[in-house]
């Protein structure tokens, strides 16, 4: 996270070059700051393959201006452990209210030395209930 602050006399546009990169993005990618306004700027490196970088140039044009930034990162696969991969619940009863239905906890373990943010894309349904500690 990055923050820019336009400490001078007039307002400026500034923009995020990234080149070709698939693994990064600026938000928000481009802006206008007015005199004495400060915007705060998420670099955001996302990988689904294992990759490494080292000094890779990023800028920032405000104006004629064009600024370097070096960047170096590296992603991995995380150390996750699921309970299961796959369930099958196989022949089930229709369940009624008060009638206890077929269930089974996924748990998934990090084995990582440090923490990870673990995204969930379902919500909690009445046929699925999602927590997380």
């Amino acid at each position: 996270r990055l923050s820019l602050t336009n400490a001078g006399q007039f307002p400026f546009d500034f923009e995020w070059s990234l080149g070709n990169s698939r693994f990064l993005a600026a938000k928000p990618p481009r802006g206008k700051l007015q005199k004495g306004d400060t915007a705060t700027v998420d670099l955001i490196f996302h990988s689904e393959r294992e990759v490494s970088f080292n000094e890779l140039p990023i800028y920032l044009n405000i104006g004629p201006q064009r600024y370097t930034v070096s960047l170096s990162g590296r992603a991995k696969k995380p150390r996750l452990h699921f309970s299961f991969q796959r369930w099958s619940f196989g022949p089930c009863f229709l369940s009624r209210e008060g009638v206890p239905s077929a269930s089974h906890e996924l748990t998934v373990v990090n084995n990582e030395v440090t923490n990870i943010e673990l995204d969930c894309n379902f919500q909690s349904q009445p046929q699925l209930t999602i927590e997380h500690q």
